[in-house]
């Protein structure tokens, strides 16, 4: 961020700097030059990335985590890059073409984390949206190095939203105070206003839901907050944790294995979401389990179906009367 004598930075905008270099270096120097340059402008980018989430907690807890990571890329890689060629002019051994040469892979990781952060910052991306910007980068990248960049910034920047899953599919509780997760509780006061603000779409509201879930509205799927990787069990998260809620709704302490215990999911331990799908798989049977066995053990659902059977659906009776009073007024009706 320090000028030199021969080139100057001039900043037009928030996020725009014009590079002046002096122009009587030769053309070929100057080639060279405006080659590293785009390298000021990432590293300018994602400072000013970190300086705003860091103060600005409605963010979310993502967006933070996001900004950490890059924070320690920027301390860690570009700082040992930065002394490495301090190192090489100080024994006089540096040029440009080698300063570009060194920095040719470090130019790219960080031009991609530039562009992440600013589609961060432009969108307001939170939370689930900002992990399926990551996992789609991912997936359209073939360079090792910056698939591996990717992995390292997903794996941080999920583990807050993680917690937040950890909470719904294994306790039924919705963990979330900065609007980054998927499941919102319409009871709750922060959620409910940025429902009635339409701060989320409506459609985006319904994206997931389906009639069979209206027996309970109270919690809602939003769309946008549903990551790329988990859409294909983006209904069993929902109803796990439903279920979940009823069982503690009627009362009962859960066992270990219905889904109560102190498990926790990570993204490096479980190996990415393949296995974290599997994972949610088990949990929402393990979660409508727990659910049949408590409304037919505690509540005698069979029985009740039976009942309503035999009272209701004319289970017992004399089937000929029944049928001679219901149809009493169209066969006292002329056959003509």
């Amino acid at each position: 961020g320090i000028e030199g004598d021969h080139i100057r930075g001039e900043r037009l905008s928030k996020t725009e700097i014009q590079w002046n270099v002096d122009p009587g270096f030769d053309p070929c120097l100057n080639s060279l030059i405006y080659k590293c340059l785009p390298l000021a402008d990432a590293r300018d980018s994602i400072v000013r990335f970190i300086e705003a989430i860091e103060w600005d907690h409605r963010r979310g807890r993502v967006a933070r985590a996001v900004a950490s990571t890059m924070n320690a890329f920027v301390e860690e890689d570009w700082m040992l890059a930065v002394m490495e060629l301090e190192t090489m002019l100080n024994a006089n051994s540096l040029t440009v073409a080698e300063v570009y040469a060194r920095t040719r892979l470090l130019q790219n990781a960080l031009s991609l984390l530039a562009d992440i952060a600013a589609a961060i910052d432009q969108q307001e991306l939170v939370g689930g949206e900002i992990l399926s910007l990551m996992d789609e980068k991912r997936s359209s990248n073939v360079d090792p190095h910056v698939i591996g960049l990717l992995d390292r910034l997903l794996e941080k920047a999920v583990v807050p939203y993680l917690r937040s899953l950890d909470a719904w599919v294994f306790y039924g509780q919705v963990d979330d105070v900065s609007l980054d997760f998927m499941i919102w509780d319409t009871e709750n006061e922060l959620m409910s206003a940025a429902i009635q603000q339409q701060i989320i779409p409506q459609d985006d509201l319904d994206e997931f839901d389906s009639i069979g879930d209206s027996f309970d509205r109270r919690y809602r799927l939003i769309g946008d907050l549903c990551p790329t990787f988990l859409r294909p069990v983006a209904q069993d998260i929902l109803k796990c944790g439903k279920y979940l809620h009823i069982v503690d709704q009627c009362g009962v302490e859960r066992k270990e294995k219905d889904g109560g215990s102190d498990k926790h999911l990570t993204w490096k331990s479980t190996g990415g979401a393949s296995a974290l799908v599997k994972v949610i798989e088990v949990a929402r049977i393990a979660a409508s389990v727990a659910l049949v066995d408590i409304l037919l053990k505690r509540y005698d659902l069979l029985a009740l179906f039976r009942s309503v059977r035999r009272f209701l659906l004319v289970g017992q009776c004399d089937w000929l009367m029944i049928f001679m009073q219901v149809a009493d007024d169209l066969l006292a009706k002329d056959a003509d």
